[in-house]
């Protein structure tokens, strides 16, 4: 479109299959990269890149296929000239691993790696730096504090391991977008580990190396004054601020209780039937989170703050 938003032209590019592009770039030469996914034979998803001039007029367009499954979930044009792409793959492990695509300025695939252990790792987001190395943010199920973990993936402009750092807690936190600040990064995306209950914004800042090397999560934030939503504030804790115990109390059956520091470690749980008197006793004083979970999984979060007796 132009600025006020008027149509200067449209295309589609697919198949006869589900096709979906997910990421786009503008290009040097006043063009639009996109990548995303095309359905191949069968049920197989294949990485699809679109390369289009301002005009709108297809150049070219490359696939990056397997005899099993990978999309493509972001995609910029590097200092050389070519395109990066980074996304999924499901084609050399029995897990998803994370991929990561370069090209030509021409579409010429260039080189491929893919990255995992031993469970699900996932790309979402990328960025180069002036040195030309790639900062690349998803999760991974493999490492950090439990189930889905942030993770920043440094490596070598040819793609290359250089190291990876994962922020999460007890629950599933998973990195959305990844921004190049002037001394360090910043992640933004989800926890289930922190917050209100359900899915809380999470936002990462980070210095050059990706550090700190241990994880504290800070206070709260709440920049536009949204009030908690009720049916998620499952229980009570009285007294908070607490020292030795605090009475846990719930409109709902609860089946188990976690206590979680800011480092995101569990200090400390109970199973249900969750007691009503929770024992605080040989915990530090500082802030934690204690997390619920209810029937049919419900879950619910609150901030508990213990202080010295």
């Amino acid at each position: 479109t132009d600025q006020e938003g008027s149509v200067e032209w449209s295309d589609t590019f697919g198949t006869v299959g589900e096709d979906n592009l997910r990421a786009g770039y503008f290009t040097s030469d006043g063009g639009v990269v996109a990548a995303g996914s095309q359905w191949s034979s069968g049920s197989q998803e294949d990485v699809l890149v679109v390369k289009v001039n301002g005009l709108g007029v297809n150049e070219w367009q490359h696939f990056f296929a397997t005899d099993s499954s990978e999309f493509a979930m972001d995609i910029l044009q590097t200092l050389d000239g070519g395109y990066s792409v980074v996304g999924s793959t499901h084609a050399y492990a029995p897990f998803n691993e994370h991929l990561h695509v370069k090209l030509t300025s021409s579409g010429d695939s260039l080189w491929s790696h893919h990255w995992g252990q031993v469970n699900n790792q996932e790309a979402t987001e990328h960025v180069e730096t002036p040195s030309g190395e790639l900062y690349t943010v998803g999760y991974t199920e493999t490492s950090g504090g439990g189930s889905k973990d942030m993770f920043i993936f440094r490596s070598t402009a040819e793609g290359d391991f250089i190291f990876q750092r994962t922020f999460g807690a007890l629950e599933d936190e998973v990195a959305a977008s990844v921004a190049v600040t002037s001394n360090g990064f910043v992640i933004a995306g989800r926890t289930n580990s922190f917050g209100q209950g359900g899915n809380d914004v999470l936002i990462v800042r980070t210095d050059s190396v990706c550090g700190p090397l241990f994880q504290v999560f800070g206070e709260e934030f709440d920049p536009v004054e949204i009030e908690a939503a009720s049916h998620l504030l499952h229980f009570n804790l009285s007294p908070n601020p607490a020292s030795s115990s605090t009475r846990l109390t719930s409109r709902h059956r609860l089946t188990s209780a976690h206590l979680i520091d800011t480092q995101g470690r569990l200090v400390r749980a109970w199973s249900g039937p969750v007691p009503e008197e929770l024992d605080l006793r040989g915990l530090s004083a500082g802030t934690y989170q204690l997390v619920t979970m209810g029937a049919r999984d419900t879950r619910s979060s609150q901030p508990l703050i213990i202080v010295a007796p």
